[in-house]
């Protein structure tokens, strides 16, 4: 699961997002998109390339979207190197972090049935962790609960390739000391704690496990066929392999690291193709899976308990100190002035990049099976596309 930091800071952008202020998110449909035009497939093909060569990334799927409608997209490089299988655009991508705003959209329909408030206390749900009563499920999924971050702990080197139930490693988290890097609602740090809790507080409130409730309740509704909360022993149709690179090794990589997502849970257990992100992007940003106002608290940049914005706080514990906002799950921000929300991921052998420019209706998603291969490498395909004329639609009349 990655750091957040701002995709500016050109080195670690996929972790994270930046921010966008909006009145109503959302993507403006166009009957007929312009299509992207061949001198940005060849500057495209040509930065994936260059990438494989170096043994950097086994292989990518990128896909590109105007108005919510893929006009573009292209496997490159092998899902399986020991088999020689090719990567296309339906290649299933374990897709780390990206998972956060599947579990805060998790969190805000109940919301929107009436059955959690995100003011709620963490100990309304799992009375028996430490401290519950301090923290609260909008500071859990805003990153300013000061939980500390389990992924940077040696809890989490000892776990990592453990298998069990959500209860379980919840008791193992419980275990972390500090518990806390700073006071609940005093200032901001990335932490997948407060995210595998939120989890946690799904099946708590549901009664169902959170694989299942995320299956039922958010992906098969909003038409996700390929999208699921993973699980190492699924057979899955078009799996991609996750690889680290090894350019001194005979095949220039490595298998990565096995990771049980009992362990990622729901601050990084996803798996997901690049259409699939497409539509979960559409769909999300055009208000067809929450309510308008839910939406747009999850989309406002997060608040520290005395009102001043979750940015004015952010603690270079984890990663450096970015200068984006955060809402719910979701990063908010600006990359050169093109306001920008979505977030990145990774984890063991995979790196995923989900990001929307409203403000040119384009949506870039590209998926990697190789540790790293997108911090740097996405905000390069971003150049390439919002360079050209024809990219994205008009900005939507305001």
């Amino acid at each position: 699961m990655p750091k957040f930091v701002n995709w500016t800071r050109r080195a670690h952008v996929l972790a994270a997002l930046a921010v966008l202020t909006v009145s109503q998110p959302g993507l403006a449909r166009d009957a007929a998109p312009a299509p992207i035009s061949g001198a940005v497939i060849a500057s495209m093909d040509a930065a994936i390339q260059e990438m494989m060569a170096q043994h950097r990334a086994a292989g990518y799927a990128v896909a590109i979207a105007r108005g919510g409608r893929i006009v573009f997209q292209k496997g490159y490089g092998l899902a399986d190197i020991e088999n020689g299988v090719a990567i296309t655009p339906d290649t299933v991508f374990r897709v780390g972090s990206v998972t956060k705003q599947f579990t805060a959209v998790g969190i805000l329909a109940l919301v929107d049935q009436g059955r959690l408030s995100v003011n709620d206390r963490l100990s309304k749900y799992l009375p028996d962790y430490p401290n519950a009563d301090k923290i609260t499920i909008y500071q859990m999924i805003t990153h300013t609960s000061g939980l500390a971050n389990y992924t940077g702990q040696e809890l989490y080197r000892s776990i990592s390739r453990m298998e069990g139930t959500t209860m379980e490693m919840v008791d193992a988290l419980a275990t972390v000391k500090p518990q806390f890097d700073f006071e609940p609602g005093t200032a901001w740090s990335y932490s997948n704690t407060g995210f595998y809790l939120a989890g946690a507080v799904i099946e708590k409130i549901t009664g169902e496990r959170f694989a299942d409730y995320m299956r039922t309740r958010i992906f098969e509704p909003a038409g996700l066929r390929h999208t699921a909360i993973d699980d190492g022993a699924d057979i899955v149709t078009h799996r991609a392999h996750g690889y680290a690179s090894s350019p001194g090794s005979a095949a220039g990589y490595r298998n990565a690291a096995p990771t049980s997502m009992t362990v990622a849970g729901g601050a990084g257990a996803a798996r997901s193709t690049i259409g699939d992100l497409v539509a979960w992007n559409a769909a999300l940003l055009g208000g067809k899976i929450l309510k308008p106002e839910t939406l747009a608290m999850m989309t406002a940049p997060a608040k520290l308990s005395d009102g001043r914005p979750a940015s004015a706080g952010w603690v270079a514990k984890h990663q450096p100190v970015p200068t984006a906002d955060y809402g719910m799950g979701i990063g908010l921000g600006d990359d050169k002035g093109r306001p920008m929300i979505g977030h990145g991921g990774a984890i063991s052998g995979f790196n995923a990049a989900l990001f929307t420019y409203p403000d040119r209706n384009v949506t870039i998603v590209v998926l990697a099976n190789t540790g790293g291969a997108t911090y740097r490498f996405a905000p390069r395909i971003a150049d390439i596309v919002l360079a050209d004329a024809k990219s994205g639609l008009p900005p939507k009349p305001q």
